[in-house]
């Protein structure tokens, strides 16, 4: 019974498309054909419209996760809000940079890369400290730490130093967007100091709360800077 109906069917095709004329032939087919792509882009676009749903109600939640308290700072940094807390000490492994400041992100990317192939247990969001002011100090010699927060008492790792941040009061800002434009909110922190007669106690801290890599858009990237101080003379 089942060869008999399929053998009937192709008859039907095989006459159905005999006896229409070639061009009405041809117009069918390019509008099955047609039709086809139209179903297939709808998909693509159906599929790719829940993954960014998807993506936004996962961002949405890590964003719930976040201990910030300071209204954020966004683009196009009209208004940079600045305010002072006392910073936890944190255990930490790092690499050593040296050179333009401008490409120690890129930097931060490679270790993070490298701290999930090596799985290494890490207990808070990747950080860099900025020692040096390219003002003053020659772009080749600028001296930064890549930063990796990990459990007290973690060892070092090949070519990675184990240290500890020292507790210390610091001001702060809450930053989304990409990391180039964390610099923009220097200057608001520095002034912040001078308000109170406060000065710089320590290197300047970026601390990626959404780290690169993590999500899919730049501009959901989340980071604090923090400059450490003391009461001047």
């Amino acid at each position: 019974m089942h060869s008999s109906q399929s053998s009937a069917s192709v008859s039907w095709r095989k006459t159905f498309w005999t006896k229409l004329p070639g061009a009405q032939a041809g117009v069918l087919g390019w509008t099955l054909l047609g039709l086809l792509s139209l179903a297939l882009v709808g998909c693509a676009a159906a599929s790719k419209a829940d993954e960014e749903a998807l993506a936004a109600r996962r961002y949405q939640e890590r964003l719930a996760g976040l201990d910030i308290s300071l209204p954020v700072t966004r683009a196009p940094f009209d208004e940079i809000h600045v305010e002072w807390k006392e910073r936890l000490d944190q255990a930490y492994v790092y690499r050593e940079y040296q050179g333009d400041y401008r490409q120690v992100h890129s930097a931060l990317r490679s270790l993070i890369n490298a701290a999930r192939a090596r799985k290494l247990k890490r207990s808070g969001p990747a950080f860099v400290l900025y020692y040096d002011d390219p003002g003053e100090v020659p772009v080749a010699e600028l001296r930064a730490r890549v930063c990796l927060t990990v459990e007290p008492g973690a060892a070092a790792i090949g070519d990675w130093k184990a240290d500890r941040l020292p507790m210390a009061t610091v001001v702060y800002a809450v930053v989304a967007g990409p990391l180039h434009n964390l610099p923009r909110v220097y200057p608001s922190l520095f002034a912040y100091l001078g308000k109170f007669g406060w000065v710089e106690n320590g290197p300047i801290r970026e601390v990626y709360l959404i780290e690169p890599g993590s999500v899919s858009n730049d501009e959901w990237l989340m980071s604090e800077v923090q400059v450490p101080w003391r009461a001047g003379n």
